[in-house]
């Protein structure tokens, strides 16, 4: 490939792979669209709640809903789609503005309400613009008699015309929020009803017959951004939605912390209310495999211009368990126990037996006799006696062997390749997934390589190290308790890195935690770290309880650095064996890391023994 070739090629891969947020790609985006598997939920008049961690494509959904997405996906026809969607982005800068300045949570809650009324009608004013611009032959003209008991609902100037009512409405939001920005000295102005203003316009809409028999859903994005008590408003509107007009929001896990409603003896009830729809849990193992293949081949093919090989699986081979102790250099380890047998005194017949064995099983003899302190050559022997016991041991440790066979040394430790391992490593994010992807292809390119070659197995797995280590810097910037992500993440990552070089004599592939509550404040504070942690995806969770409802009630959870963070520290990224740790120990991992770190390290007998490996040496002051 030559250079000018090879620059063309990365210049594709960044436009189609590294527009990674649904925001940036704008109509790009829905050329790119593909269905995940549980659209079809969200097509009913049903409230939906999507719930997901930055990158799980919940965005991308949504804007699918709108009628921007309908037009691209399905036509610019009305009479062809199921329903009409409109979207909003709930911002942080407006929302936020209502609270204080001397005012009661009441009367903020009248005022976020008219707030919510004056977007949602606009809104709909802006799909109606954009139909008597594109389709007016479809379109009939909206009863001007509606539209002024729109005006009259929202106290805006009365107006029988869509593009005058588009002007007042934008109008009115500029004047409402300055007033917001002023509302301890202005005189309030008059306030609507909360749901009213949108609910009329509706209701006009559904008089124009291609309309007539469609729902109209509201596609709020961000929820967790809005206030507790503007939660509550919202929860409100999706409590009392019908089949003609209802709710679809986007939130983080974790984003849904109210759920009553504006009446205190009212509850959002799942399912009752609305469908609960956790992304992370949908898309698991092979449905998130076939999905997230389809999202890749798509823009392999706008990379490719429908040219050469199209199937991400092909690019990015496996390694098996085998190959990789190979690659990993287990015959000098081999060598070395060859000699050892020698000079423990073993007889020629069981040198000849060990030669004979698997590699990783020969392995095994070593990695064992170094766990239990014995003899090779007694070690050995069990083997050779008890080989089905034997089995049974190399399967429950082959994996973990690995990560000791590089002890060490500098370069590759462990191999994460191949398509199911970057689907593992992403955990059912999208974003996380495209980010590896791009990545490895991009190395590969780099390296002088054509897309029609499979990427190599240490340029997967530099790739998957650097995708681990941008994700954990990001995390600084991401929220307020940005810092103490980071040490949280740095803290049990360089706990379980050392796990996994140390596993002889432990409990193989521990990378999961359990918190043990004391009942004291502690417990309190630890709990809203680990809310952080999950909502920015430092962490995953699932319920400890399998009998426990997935609504999100249930308190108990067991935890996991999230898996994008494993190539980086170099651990088992597979979801594995737990350790206890207590909610002290979890928050002193962010007040003084190292202490916590040999704390916890000591409870299981390891100690930090080598020096700190070369990817955290820059974290070094933090580690150490």
């Amino acid at each position: 490939m030559t250079k000018s070739d090879a620059s063309e090629t990365l210049m594709h891969l960044t436009q189609v792979f590294g527009g990674l947020r649904a925001e940036y790609l704008h109509e790009e985006m829905y050329d790119l669209f593909t269905h995940p598997t549980y659209w079809p939920e969200l097509l009913s008049p049903r409230p939906c709640l999507l719930v997901g961690g930055r990158g799980t494509g919940k965005t991308t959904v949504l804007r699918g809903l709108s009628y921007e997405g309908q037009r691209r996906l399905v036509g610019r026809n009305p009479a062809a789609w199921q329903f009409v969607g409109v979207y909003w982005r709930v911002d942080t800068n407006a929302v936020r503005a209502f609270r204080g300045a001397g005012v009661g949570e009441e009367q903020w809650t009248r005022l976020f309400g008219h707030y919510v009324n004056l977007v949602l009608t606009q809104r709909l004013v802006e799909f109606l613009e954009w139909l008597n611009s594109t389709s007016p032959e479809e379109a009939r003209p909206i009863n001007g008699a509606g539209l002024e008991r729109v005006c009259r609902a929202l106290h805006l100037r009365r107006t029988r015309r869509i593009d005058e009512l588009a002007s007042a409405l934008v109008d009115a939001i500029i004047d409402f929020e300055a007033y917001v920005n002023n509302a301890a000295g202005d005189q309030p102005p008059r306030l609507s009803m909360q749901g009213r203003p949108f609910q009329i316009l509706v209701e006009e809409l559904r008089k124009i017959p291609i309309f007539a028999n469609k729902p109209f859903f509201f596609l709020l994005d961000e929820y967790e951004n809005l206030e507790d008590y503007q939660q509550r408003a919202i929860n409100t509107l999706i409590k009392h939605s019908s089949n003609e007009c209802t709710f679809k929001v986007g939130m983080r896990e974790t984003g849904h912390r109210e759920r009553a409603t504006l009446n205190p003896d009212e509850q959002l009830v799942e399912p009752a209310d609305y469908a609960y729809i956790d992304i992370a849990r949908r898309l698991t193992g092979s449905d998130f495999s076939a999905f997230a293949a389809n999202v890749c081949n798509g823009r392999l093919s706008k990379v490719l211009n429908g040219g050469g090989p199209h199937e991400i699986r092909t690019l990015l081979p496996g390694i098996s368990e085998a190959q990789e102790a190979n690659a990993l250099g287990i015959e000098a380890a081999l060598r070395d126990g060859r000699r050892t047998l020698k000079t423990e005194g073993a007889s020629d017949e069981l040198i000849r037996d060990y030669d004979s064995l698997d590699p990783l099983q020969a392995y095994l003899v070593k990695f064992w006799a170094e766990a239990q302190q014995s003899s090779l050559v007694d070690t050995l022997t069990e083997l050779l006696g008890s080989p089905d016991r034997w089995q049974g041991r190399l399967n429950n440790y082959q994996h973990s062997m690995l990560f000791t066979i590089r002890r060490g040394r500098r370069g590759i430790r462990k191999f994460y390749a191949g398509w199911d391992t970057f689907v593992q490593l992403s955990a059912g994010n999208i974003r996380y997934l495209l980010q590896l992807v791009a990545e490895a292809l991009q190395r590969h390119i780099r390296e002088g390589r054509l897309l029609a070659q499979p990427v190599t197995y240490e340029t997967q797995t530099e790739a998957a190290a650097e995708i681990g280590r941008r994700n954990l810097h990001e995390l600084q910037g991401l929220a307020a308790e940005g810092a103490q992500l980071t040490k949280l993440v740095l803290g049990l990552g360089r706990v379980f890195q050392v796990m996994a070089a140390q596993p002889h004599g432990h409990t193989p592939e521990v990378n999961q935690f359990h918190v043990n509550r004391t009942g004291l404040a502690s417990d309190q504070e630890a709990e809203q770290l680990l809310r952080a942690a999950v909502m920015h995806l430092a962490v995953i969770r699932f319920t400890a309880d399998k009998m426990a409802a997935a609504s999100g009630e249930i308190k108990d959870f067991d935890y996991q650095l999230h898996p994008i963070f494993a190539p980086f520290f170099v651990y088992s990224h597979r979801r594995k064996r737990r350790l206890s740790v207590g909610s002290d120990e979890l928050l002193d991992l962010v007040r003084n890391p190292p202490p916590a770190i040999r704390s916890i390290l000591g409870k299981s007998n390891r100690d930090l023994g080598e020096e700190l490996p070369t990817q955290l040496s820059l974290f070094k002051e933090i580690l150490l």
